[in-house]
């Protein structure tokens, strides 16, 4: 390994390098030829918990993906796409997913698959009294034919789109026939089409108008773990191409251009998920390196093999199926027009606009963490006998939008009236009879500055952060990782107003 990392990731590194080297090596031939990943070598990728490393809230997640990929895929592109096409719907269920749907997605063993091409347009979601049916086709689908779970992204109306979890054994989902390719033969890509599909909003993941967040970050994933990808085929055509050039050094010689192609394509690909895991804006790095991982890497791979003459044709050289492999992934991914084209487009950002940030893990709380919560903040004792207006309260639950639904009100003031705590709105909540202008914050109206305050359903505008200045502490619940709110709170529940308020009354209880 000769990248910069932590010990407990170069022990990840040899670990999987090891594994890889007794396990995929040895089938790697069998799953190009018959186009099937061995049960046993699935079985045994379950028991080292690698598929696992996708459904995980670590604090160095994308990295420990990247070299996982990367030894994987010295051994087997094919089976190293298979887990990019699971992680790249993971990640955006551990970014959008609530509590309830995380527990149902991410806690099986069933593998998923994204539909949504870049560029592909959405399948048509037609409003229903259940929800929504969607009728479609998805194309070019990594994992397609394999892959029990779709994620599948819907135009919910004529400006917005939506993505939904689709199963197989749903009435009108059909997986089409597999797809040939040029490589990657051991890697199943198959269509997907929908006809008259019934969803709900269980089955939605993120909320309404988030469609094209969760395609683009989708996107950006994808082309991160596939720049990961190529940096391992490159290393197995270099060790390849060592094996078979000695003694002669004159080709060695000239080994040292894709060698150093290869490692500042490991080092841009490793510098992009160090930015995803540190929360900086990390989009632009993993686009920038697929841009070089498509333009370059079957240049330096074909100079190579010119050098080699007819060592690249004998049986024992895996070359020519490398080659095929580099081509591949453009086709079931993006080419180098649409990435450098996104890539200009995610440059053109105004200078004074700040980017918004996910809540640092440091800083969330999930439902499991709760009761630590109320004992930490002593909710159950020193409870105040007269609660008092919003303007002397020591605890204040203050409910925004995203709390507007009657039964989060009435649990919200079931929780104020145990822990004591005044019932805060924000302007929308102002015109429900049960809420009066007395109650409201923000928008030049009151400041307050209780001991605890608990934000539930509020984004949080300039206005309403000014007028929380004063809280001691601040807990805030939002589904949205990048909402304002976050930033002026020392705990964030990443969830819904429900999945925290039922884990609030089974704290207190």
């Amino acid at each position: 390994m000769d990248l910069n990392v932590t010990a407990e990731q170069l022990a990840l590194w040899d670990r999987l390098t090891t594994f890889c080297d007794q396990q995929i090596a040895p089938v790697a031939t069998q799953i190009e030829q018959t186009g099937v990943i061995p049960p046993e070598l699935a079985d045994a990728l379950t028991q080292q918990q690698i598929p696992a490393l996708g459904f995980k809230e670590l604090p160095d997640r994308y990295v420990q993906q990247i070299l996982t990929i990367m030894a994987v895929a010295q051994r087997s592109a094919s089976v190293a796409t298979s887990l990019v096409g699971l992680w790249q719907v993971s990640d955006q269920l551990q970014t959008y997913a609530t509590a309830p749907q995380k527990q149902h997605y991410l806690l099986g063993d069933q593998l998923m698959a994204l539909a949504d091409q870049d560029g592909e347009k959405p399948v048509i979601a037609r409003a229903t009294e259940q929800g929504w049916q969607l009728t479609g086709t998805k194309t070019r689908i990594i994992n397609g034919g394999q892959a029990v779970q779709y994620l599948v992204r819907a135009q919910t109306s004529p400006k917005t789109t939506s993505f939904f979890m689709v199963d197989t054994s749903m009435a009108g989902v059909q997986v089409g026939s597999r797809t040939t390719t040029v490589g990657l033969h051991g890697l199943s890509v198959a269509d997907l089409q929908l006809t008259d599909v019934t969803v709900t909003a269980a089955q939605r993941i993120g909320d309404a108008e988030q469609g094209a967040p969760i395609a683009a970050r989708a996107a950006a994933t994808g082309r991160l773990l596939m720049g990961a990808v190529t940096v391992g085929i490159l290393t197995h055509a270099q060790q390849a191409i060592a094996q078979l050039s000695r003694p002669a050094t004159s080709t060695l010689a000239q080994l040292a251009e894709l060698t150093a192609y290869r490692r500042a394509l490991a080092l841009m690909v490793l510098d992009a998920a160090q930015q995803a895991d540190a929360h900086q804006p990390w989009q632009p790095a993993a686009t920038l390196a697929s841009l070089l991982a498509s333009q370059y890497s079957q240049r330096q791979l074909l100079h190579v093999q010119r050098l080699l003459g007819e060592l690249t044709y004998m049986p024992q050289s895996p070359l020519l199926t490398l080659q095929n492999d580099l081509q591949t992934i453009p086709i079931i991914t993006n080419d180098t027009e649409t990435i450098r084209e996104d890539y200009a487009n995610l440059l053109v950002v105004k200078p004074t606009a700040p980017v918004a940030q996910p809540v640092p893990m440091s800083q969330r709380i999930a439902v499991s963490d709760l009761h630590r919560v109320v004992k930490q903040r002593h909710l159950t004792e020193e409870v105040p006998v007269n609660v008092g207006s919003i303007a002397t309260a020591k605890r204040i639950i203050a409910l925004g939008r995203g709390a507007i639904e009657p039964a989060i009100i009435l649990q919200a003031r079931q929780l104020a009236k145990w822990i004591g705590a005044a019932i805060a709105v924000t302007k929308p909540l102002t015109d429900l009879e049960q809420f009066s202008v007395e109650q409201q914050v923000g928008e030049n109206t009151l400041s307050v500055a209780p001991e605890v305050l608990i934000n539930i359903g509020i984004a949080g505008d300039d206005d309403y952060l000014a007028g929380i200045a004063g809280a001691k502490y601040v807990l805030s619940v939002n589904p949205d990782e990048l909402a304002p709110i976050f930033k002026v709170s020392q705990q964030a529940f990443v969830g819904t107003a429900n999945d925290f308020l039922d884990g609030m009354v089974a704290a207190l209880n």
